[in-house]
């Protein structure tokens, strides 16, 4: 292990339903299509997560890691590992074990973009395939440094049920769902602070048909 890794085990903590990338639609000025990524989902186990304002030049991160973290003033904090795709989005579980990278989590500012080498289609500019995975940025977000894919969540549903991730017909989390992650407020989301009360307007656009007996499994 190089010293560019920060891994203290009791400083971890794993966000097992991060969304990485939205699938079949386009991305800055790439069609993402979704069979280019089912085909590299054994590209993205350990890929390095990487605490940076900036993405480190990935040919140089390739050959001389640590001179290209020194070049955005960056460092290696985690990795991703259990790739999968569900409806049209790729996720990952992610190890972040950085305290300076769990703070910006904890007040709801860390985001990510990923960096991978592709072969990208001249005539339609769709992803053909994907090549290697370089990394994946983690960085604080605000309102001039924000994600091309909006959709990009970091969330921590975990398997054990004390906390049940309540999703849209298209795979992603619902509004409620990132309220109950901690990624944004009630307020935020529309909804009032006590979810099960006759209060929540079933008619807002953020509950929209979300089932009603899911949300109470949420919250007892």
């Amino acid at each position: 292990m190089t010293s560019d890794y920060y891994f203290f085990n009791n400083s971890c903590q794993i966000y097992n339903n991060s969304l990485i990338n939205s699938l079949n639609r386009t991305v800055g000025d790439t069609f993402f299509t979704k069979s280019a990524f089912e085909q590299s989902l054994s590209l993205w186990q350990d890929v390095p997560l990487v605490l940076a304002q900036n993405h480190p030049n990935p040919y140089l991160f390739k050959t001389d890691r640590k001179a290209a973290l020194n070049a955005v003033n960056g460092k290696i904090v985690g990795k991703g590992t259990n790739a999968r795709i569900e409806g049209d989005t790729l996720k990952l579980s992610l190890k972040i074990c950085n305290p300076e990278a769990l703070a910006y989590q904890k007040a709801g500012t860390l985001s990510l973009s990923s960096a991978f080498i592709g072969t990208r289609s001249t005539k339609d500019n769709k992803l053909v395939s994907i090549n290697s995975v370089n990394h994946i940025l983690l960085f604080p977000a605000d309102e001039h440094n924000k994600p091309r894919d909006r959709t990009v969540r970091i969330l921590n549903m975990t398997t054990n049920n004390d906390v049940n991730a309540i999703m849209n017909e298209d795979g992603t989390p619902t509004l409620l769902t990132y309220v109950r992650a901690g990624l944004i407020s009630y307020a935020d989301a529309g909804l009032c602070e006590n979810p099960i009360s006759e209060q929540l307007n079933k008619r807002d656009e953020a509950t929209g048909g979300l089932n009603w007996d899911s949300i109470k499994k949420v919250w007892y």
